[in-house]
């Protein structure tokens, strides 16, 4: 789920949700989970402004974290991984 500026339409976050399908017999309607926050994933540090775009520069901040925290770097992999396979693409 996207947030996004009204007045300048850049994603200031973002949230990502999941439904575990193993378990959509026993639905009446999908039961979404909270996977995690953008920002307070990736600025756990609280550096970048309340209300800052998830810009370029944004990214180029997480980037450089990473040089320096491989967990961060395990974590990143492992979300853009998982969605990749998710939806077959395997590039």
């Amino acid at each position: 789920m996207y947030q996004v500026d009204a007045k300048t339409f850049s994603v200031v976050n973002f949230q990502t949700y999941y439904a575990n399908v193993s378990e959509s017999n026993s639905w009446t309607a999908p039961q979404w989970r909270f996977e995690y926050d953008a920002k307070a994933l990736y600025d756990s540090g609280n550096k970048v402004a309340k209300g800052a775009p998830l810009d370029a520069a944004f990214w180029h901040g997480i980037t450089n974290s990473m040089l320096n925290n491989i967990t961060l770097v395990e974590t990143y992999n492992f979300l853009e991984t998982k969605v990749r396979y998710k939806f077959g693409l395997c590039l």
